[in-house]
C-alpha cells in the first residue's frame, strides 16, 4: 500500500498533512516557507487527522522543538539532533517551562528533511532520530 493519499480523480499523490495550522491542503512550499520565517516562541501545527499531527515550536536561541505522531503511532516521539548534546536548557512549551536536553532543539536542516517527509506520508522519516517524547523533556 502506498503511504501517499491518492486522488483517484486526479491519479496524482497527494500528501499526507490536510492542514496546517488554519490552512486547508497547504503546499509544500507555504510549509516550508513558514517554518523558516516563523517568530520566537511560537507554534505550528500539520494535521493529518484528528488523531495524527506534528506540533513544531521556534526558539531563536535553540532551534526547533518537533513533538508528534505519526499515523500508526499511540505515542508522541520527538526529533533530536544527537550532536548537540544534552546539557540542560529551559525553553516555554505548550504553556509551561520546560528542561529540556540541548539535542531537543534542531537545526532548520533536519527539520526540513524531517518536516518534509511528515508532510508527504505521514510518517516520521526514519533517517532521522526520534525519541519517545518523555525523553525530550527532563522535568
Amino acid at each position: 500500500m502506498d503511504s501517499l493519499a491518492s486522488d483517484s480523480q486526479m491519479g496524482t499523490l497527494m500528501p499526507r498533512v490536510t492542514k496546517f495550522d488554519d490552512q486547508e491542503s497547504p503546499t509544500w512550499e507555504v510549509v516550508r516557507d513558514r517554518l523558516l520565517s516563523m517568530q520566537d516562541e511560537t507554534g505550528v501545527t500539520l494535521e493529518v487527522d484528528d488523531e495524527t499531527a506534528l506540533i513544531v515550536y521556534f526558539f531563536t536561541s535553540l532551534g526547533y522543538f518537533v513533538s508528534g505522531c505519526a499515523v500508526g503511532d499511540r505515542d508522541y516521539f520527538n526529533l533530536i539532533e544527537r550532536s548537540l548534546g544534552d546539557d540542560p536548557v529551559t525553553a516555554f512549551l505548550g504553556g509551561d517551562t520546560n528542561e529540556c536536553p540541548r539535542h531537543a532543539f534542531v537545526s532548520p536542516s533536519l527539520l526540513l528533511k524531517a518536516v518534509e517527509t511528515y508532510y508527504l506520508t505521514g510518517q516520521r522519516d526514519s533517517d532521522c532520530e526520534w525519541v519517545p517524547a518523555e525523553d525530550a523533556i527532563y522535568d
